[in-house]
């Protein structure tokens, strides 16, 4: 049986009463959650000096974004010639990769390369080396 003390929805659940919790310092989460709690007061921004919002600079676009694509030239890209970044163009007349871009294309394809010559005679189900027999 349940006694009539105990404060509990759940059957079979027995809580102390409120005032043996408040006793202890401690309260059921009811009660905890209608107190309002203390509440930081915003610091008041002055409306006489207003933030000054530095604007982006916008990067000048470069001259062969603003040519059609059957205008471009291989010249029109030099300016990418020496960029760290890697950088290709494609259209119909011709293909653009800078060094950085030739560079990484090299890499890739000697990585495919070393990738074909070493999977050469396996089969899908060689995932692991297979350990040698002394």
């Amino acid at each position: 049986r349940m006694s009539m003390e105990s404060d509990t929805s759940l059957f079979g659940v027995i809580r102390s009463p409120p005032e043996n919790l408040e006793e202890r310092g401690k309260r059921p989460k009811s009660e905890s959650e209608s107190e309002p709690k203390p509440e930081l007061e915003p610091e008041p921004k002055s409306e006489l000096e207003p933030e000054p919002k530095p604007k982006p600079e916008r990067k000048p676009k470069p001259a062969w974004e603003l040519k059609r694509v059957n205008d471009l030239t291989l010249s029109d890209f030099s300016m990418y010639d020496d960029d760290i970044k890697p950088f290709g163009f494609m259209c119909a007349k011709f293909y653009y990769r800078n060094k950085a871009q030739i560079q990484k294309d090299n890499e890739y394809e000697a990585a495919i390369a070393d990738y074909k010559k070493r999977s050469r005679g396996l089969s899908v189900y060689d995932a692991i080396t297979p350990p040698r027999i002394a």
